[in-house]
């Protein structure tokens, strides 16, 4: 019975290797998360723009089964993308609770103001238009107007650049609004747990 006792008060109060662990893996868990978008969102753009460039230089009007393929192909990358984009939203709202929490082990560990790795991070804007989050939104929805752009290019040759504008467009205004909302409402909830 004293074992069970001892290990539970070790839980309620963690010992300060304990906390120092957690707070390392907290810091470890949030850098993988930056790290993997950044990647992700440098691997976007690329992909996207290789593929525009092999497919206007191997002319699919040459190669029936290769126009073919360019529609459903550009397609596929739109949705993909636009996956990918839902994944970019829980990564946000992962680093805010890890944000959160690491802000939380800093103050448990006594740290000095802004000399812990999440005391040193930037404040993340409430609002405002350059941001991460709103960096992320306007690569995603170019991407996603530029695999639209390829699937429409030899479909309606002429049309393509300004469906693919128009869509462009319509992303932005549904997403900008949608981002700021959700952060707030991740933020919210990370700060709520965080004191409950």
């Amino acid at each position: 019975m004293s074992t069970e006792q001892s290990s539970f008060s070790s839980l309620a109060h963690p010992l300060e290797d304990e906390v120092t662990m957690v707070y390392q893996q907290t810091c470890t868990a949030y850098q993988n998360i930056e790290d993997f978008r950044t990647k992700l969102l440098s691997f976007l753009p690329l992909v996207t723009g290789s593929s525009f460039v092999i497919t206007i230089i191997s002319d699919p009007t040459k190669n029936r089964a290769l126009l073919n393929l360019v529609l459903p192909f550009g397609f596929l990358g739109a949705i993909l993308t636009l996956g990918y984009l839902c994944y970019e939203i829980e990564h946000i709202r992962r680093q805010e609770a890890l944000r959160t929490s690491g802000e939380l082990l800093e103050k448990k560990m006594a740290l000095p103001s802004q000399t812990g790795f999440f005391g040193q991070l930037p404040s993340p804007p409430s609002s405002g238009f350059f941001t991460d989050i709103h960096a992320a939104e306007f690569i995603y929805c170019t991407t996603i107007a530029a695999w639209v752009c390829i699937a429409l290019w030899f479909v309606l040759p002429g049309r393509a650049i300004i469906i693919a504008t128009i869509v462009l467009i319509l992303l932005l205004a549904i997403t900008l609004p949608v981002m700021n909302i959700m952060r707030k409402y991740f933020r919210k909830i990370a700060r709520g747990l965080a004191h409950a």
